[in-house]
């Protein structure tokens, strides 16, 4: 009886990889990590990275769609905090004590520059174009 329970385990995750499911992107900067999504075999991407820098990279295929868009809780203009290593950019200010607290170097902090986006929320993204997302990564 365990064999066989074990075997149907296997057989349902087996599964999961031919699923057909969409994966949002939030900060799509660099693409997926194909570490953790190269099983998948029926994914589809959809991505959103407001930053030109990182936004002009990325290759748009039938199973992936980039957005050159900011995110945010409500649609509005906000500004996008560009910072010198690409990672830190965001609609947030740095939050320098926590980035010493953690030993980080805050250099890769500063803010060159801010940029004024227009955002709008996932929710009104995904209905817009006819989106809907299984797996969202953040």
């Amino acid at each position: 009886m365990a064999n066989s329970v074990s075997a149907q385990s296997v057989e349902s995750l087996r599964s999961v990889f031919d699923y057909p499911f969409t994966l949002i992107d939030v900060g799509a900067a660099g693409g997926v990590n194909r570490r953790y999504w190269k099983n998948f075999r029926n994914l589809t991407v959809v991505g959103f990275e407001p930053d030109e820098r990182e936004f002009g990279k990325l290759q748009q295929s039938e199973r992936h769609r980039w957005y050159q868009v900011a995110l945010s809780s409500s649609d509005g203009a906000f500004d996008l905090h560009v910072t010198r290593h690409q990672t830190g950019t965001s609609l947030l200010e740095p939050n320098l004590e926590l980035i010493q607290q953690l030993d980080m170097d805050v250099r890769n902090f500063d803010v060159l520059r801010k940029v004024p986006l227009r955002c709008q929320t996932l929710d009104r993204v995904c209905a817009d174009h006819g989106i809907v997302p299984q797996v969202i990564k953040l």
